[in-house]
């Protein structure tokens, strides 16, 4: 295990045991840490979900997919700025794939989950469930925080995600 993943899942492991500061979750040998999606406005047909996934075993994982109760479907989708310097967002239907050691972060302009017509919009802090599939970890089901962005995620602004 790398440096940095062995580090990550110390310090997952270190906020759940000090009483859940942090928001995380496990599964196998994954740690999928702060879950999280802005809050959307009455007029927003669509949301994003964001989190950084920490692979500490020995093998790569993939990222199939993913579900919630709030949204028609769920898609992978990653941002990518072009030659032309417009940005574009492309699915991503073979998945997320983690390798061994790494961490992938889902977060704004870059890899996100976008959750396809939500049923209502998304409320400030309020949980969210979302399900994720893993190709051989399975399923689990994570809670997004619905809040601003938080202090450590990308700069920028995802727009109507």
């Amino acid at each position: 295990m790398s440096r940095s993943a062995y580090l990550a899942l110390a310090l997952a492991a270190l906020f759940t045991a000090s009483g859940g500061l942090a928001h995380d979750f496990k599964t196998g040998n994954l740690v999928i840490a702060h879950p999280w999606a802005r809050p959307t406005g009455a007029s927003v047909a669509n949301g994003a979900a964001y989190m950084s996934i920490v692979n500490g075993g020995n093998a790569a994982e993939t990222l199939r997919g993913a579900s919630s109760p709030l949204a028609r479907m769920v898609e992978i989708h990653k941002t990518e700025t072009g030659e032309d310097g417009i940005s574009r967002m492309l699915a991503q239907p073979q998945g997320i794939v983690i390798a061994p050691g790494q961490t992938v972060d889902i977060q704004p302009a870059g890899y996100h989950l976008m959750l396809v017509g939500l049923v209502r919009p998304l409320q400030r802090d309020e949980k969210v469930p979302l399900t994720l599939e893993f190709a051989d970890a399975g399923s689990i089901t994570v809670e997004l925080a619905v809040q601003m962005r938080p202090s450590t995620a990308a700069a920028h602004d995802a727009g109507g995600h």
